[in-house]
């Protein structure tokens, strides 16, 4: 009896000292770790023309002097019409995508993009002083509102996913004689979407 009773008092105390054990366990279960983060949406996809690279060219086309004989006023040819996509993004519908067009003006009219001839494009990006051919680069959005060079466009007709941004570009005459010859802008774009 003395053998059963000692066996019984060891096994007693194990189980107290277990449940003391998981008591202490049960303590620092309580514990809270706080975690924070942000999900940013990834960037968007731009492409001109369904072209994505660096270097985008816009052909103008040829023009005949005689397209090009008045100061201030457009040649008879079509507008050239470029677009530029935004995708695989999810733009707010309540805010706007922003695109702004920068690059040199023509020195007789700021609200146009300077055209060169007599270079080629990669030096136009070494020097600056090519020959001025008497023609300025205009830029439009697809309802012919002009765009102003350096300055943010503000677009409400995109929402969504995916978009398609129409824009549209003509020369103007600057002075009586143009001189005829390649022509060359370097117009660069960004776009700011939210």
């Amino acid at each position: 009896m003395l053998n059963r009773t000692i066996s019984l008092f060891i096994f007693s105390g194990l189980l107290l000292y277990c449940s003391w054990c998981s008591a202490d366990i049960g303590i620092y279960n309580q514990g809270k770790v706080k975690m924070r983060g942000n999900l940013i949406n990834g960037a968007c996809v731009v492409t001109v023309n369904n072209h994505a690279s660096d270097d985008i060219i816009v052909d103008m086309g040829s023009y005949r002097s005689d397209q090009l004989k008045e100061v201030g006023f457009y040649p008879d040819k079509e507008y050239v019409t470029f677009r530029i996509y935004v995708g695989q993004c999810n733009i707010d519908s309540k805010r706007n995508i922003e695109i702004v067009f920068n690059g040199e003006t023509a020195p007789e009219d700021s609200t146009l993009f300077r055209v060169y001839t007599d270079k080629t494009p990669s030096a136009l990006k070494e020097e600056r002083g090519s020959k001025e051919v008497g023609l300025g680069l205009a830029l439009f959005d697809q309802e012919y509102n002009a765009l102003i060079p350096n300055r943010v466009l503000s677009s409400s007709k995109f929402r969504g996913r995916d978009g398609l941004l129409t824009f549209l570009a003509k020369y103007k005459v600057l002075k009586n004689e143009v001189r005829p010859g390649e022509l060359f802008s370097e117009v660069n774009f960004k776009v700011f979407y939210p």
